[in-house]
């Protein structure tokens, strides 16, 4: 079922209920099978046939009046149904204890650490109508994919070297200094089978566009395949995690430590925007533009108010990048 669109979240629903998710029927976005489709197939498969004799029907629903009555009753078997529904807690008395894996009990240390940072966030929109351009033109010129969320990738290292301070570190055990790095190690979240993985891609700021790529898809590769090593794990400077493929706009990110800013990416929508200056008689032109939400969690020990524009040249950036390099053609740049 690698195939189906789903979230971890529901992938985990489904193995515990022993369900192939390729034979749900999605209705979410584009098919994507949500948490209500699995509950709604294991409810159909567990339903109860008529019996004989009786001639009543005995279903998960009616059981508990039933069983006041003073017919004989089987004892209770164990279905999908109710282990899907203990599992999600609801279904009175009955509990299922998960064990976590070990993706889940990193993350789990992690997020612990990351709620004692004292979060500032702020957040902004982009007009990405440029850069959608620039990559429909790698695509058709070098019949390359790259996704947005490569051109992303370069367009902040570009701009970590006028603000390199929010690339920094902060070790609370030396609570009156921090650490600014050269190197630009670039987390990416990665949803997969064994849960969120957050591995990051070493020196963005010496790679092209097309070798970010390749990291990009290595990286997905390995973490679907549970493969990720230690290596590509550690020594992130800064992180992207991308909640536009779930179909998400604003969010609230929580920093990974020992970083001290993390950026949410929303998807990108077309939406009316209005155009420059006023025309003739002060009238705005309304133009179609290219919209992606952008949410800043920022360390406020290390980063504060003063670098609230920071989405400004991380702005600057993609867009000059990219007429930069449709303009010269510069090989270096892809």
């Amino acid at each position: 079922d690698d195939k189906v669109l789903a979230t971890p979240a529901v992938r985990s629903l489904a193995k515990k209920a022993n369900i192939d998710l390729t034979k749900v029927t999605g209705t979410g976005k584009q098919g994507r099978v949500l948490a209500e489709d699995v509950q709604k197939f294991v409810e159909q498969k567990s339903q109860p046939a008529q019996t004989a004799g009786q001639g009543q029907t005995i279903s998960a629903q009616n059981q508990q009046q039933k069983v006041e009555q003073p017919q004989k009753q089987a004892p209770p078997q164990q279905t999908s149904q109710t282990l899907f529904k203990a599992a999600q807690g609801t279904t009175g008395e009955e509990k299922l204890t998960i064990k976590m894996n070990d993706f889940q009990k990193g993350m789990q240390k992690t997020m612990t650490e990351a709620l004692k940072i004292p979060h500032f966030y702020y957040k902004d929109e982009i007009d990405v109508t440029q850069l959608m351009e620039f990559r429909a033109k790698i695509k058709q010129n070098l019949n390359a994919n790259v996704t947005v969320m490569t051109l992303l990738i370069k367009a902040f290292s570009l701009a970590l070297k006028e603000y390199p301070l929010v690339n920094s570190t902060y070790d609370p055990e030396k609570p009156f200094e921090y650490t600014i790095h050269k190197s630009h190690n670039i987390n990416i979240a990665i949803a997969s089978q064994n849960g969120l993985v957050v591995p990051n891609i070493k020196n963005c700021q010496d790679l092209s566009i097309m070798q970010v790529q390749e990291e990009v898809n290595r990286l997905r590769v390995i973490a679907e395949k549970g493969q990720v090593t230690p290596k590509d794990l550690f020594g992130g400077t800064i992180t992207l995690s991308n909640i536009g493929n779930i179909g998400g706009t604003y969010t609230a990110p929580i920093i990974l430590p020992p970083q001290v800013c993390i950026v949410g990416i929303g998807k990108v929508q077309v939406l009316p925007r209005f155009d420059g200056t006023p025309k003739d008689g002060g009238e705005y032109k309304v133009k179609a533009a290219k919209i992606m939400n952008i949410s800043f969690g920022c360390d406020h020990r290390i980063l504060d108010l003063s670098l609230i524009h920071i989405s400004e040249p991380t702005r600057q950036a993609e867009i000059s990048y990219a007429v930069f390099c449709l303009k010269k053609k510069k090989k270096q740049c892809i």
